[in-house]
């Protein structure tokens, strides 16, 4: 009924590769808007700011994470 107050989205960046049988990395560029409006351009809307975010560096089942904070 609400919008919550913090919204976390998480993109699944992994795929099954059928021709390997196995789950691989999806490697395309991914660009993040810095201010969401939920729902857009209607007069009651809610918008997010973007204050941080997670980034996997390596392969499904090996790897690291570094986060950026605004």
């Amino acid at each position: 009924k609400h919008p919550p107050e913090v919204l976390t989205l998480l993109l699944k960046r992994f795929k099954f590769d059928y021709h390997v049988k196995k789950c691989v990395k999806i490697q395309s560029k991914v660009q993040i808007p810095s201010s969401l409006q939920i729902p857009p351009n209607e007069i009651q809307s809610l918008t997010y700011e973007l204050y941080a975010y997670v980034d996997h560096f390596g392969e499904l089942r090996h790897g690291h994470y570094t986060v950026t904070i605004k």
